[in-house]
């Protein structure tokens, strides 16, 4: 704990086999700021031999507090073929349909909360906007590494109409 928040300190190692980690809607925080590489915080499978889509991910089931950050952290090996909470707009043109990364977001969160992480070998997507209305951008301070799908999502607009073509950032 730290300051009453939930704290995922540097160098701590997370290793999840077929399963998530879901963060509260409350208060926590993933954070080791102004840690080298090798103490950040890492979320990884659990297999001996890691593969892409190993484990769930981190999902944001709720509308997250401002205060649940993940910052300076590695998710590895995540975005297995669950069911997300929500839908994005397929690449394909095929519309909205669910969706699947590492770190996933139903409800649109007030500011990117997610930063200064390394997204890498998602089954899927880096990020997952599964929420409808405007895109909220992750990308500016986040590295996406040999993701089978886009760095991040696109929400469904609040029209309800994906639009042609989808970006894929």
């Amino acid at each position: 704990m730290y300051a009453g928040v939930p704290t995922i300190w540097p160098s701590c190692v997370i290793r999840s086999f077929e399963a998530s980690v879901v963060a509260p809607a409350t208060r926590s925080r993933v954070a080791s700021p102004k840690s080298p590489i090798r103490a950040r915080p890492v979320f990884t499978s659990s297999a001996a031999s890691p593969a892409p889509g190993d484990w769930t991910g981190i999902q944001f089931l709720d509308v997250p507090s401002p205060a649940s950050v993940v910052d300076h952290a590695q998710v590895m090996y995540a975005g297995d073929d669950y069911q997300s909470a929500g839908s994005a707009c397929g690449v394909d043109g095929s519309g909205a349909h669910d969706s699947y990364a590492a770190i996933s977001f139903a409800e649109r969160p007030a500011m990117a909360l997610v930063t200064n992480t390394t997204i890498a070998h998602s089954l899927h997507n880096g990020i997952d906007r599964v929420w409808n209305g405007a895109p909220l951008d992750f990308a500016p301070t986040n590295t996406f590494t040999s993701n089978a799908g886009c760095a991040q999502s696109f929400p469904v607009p609040s029209s309800n109409v994906c639009p042609q073509p989808v970006p894929c950032d």
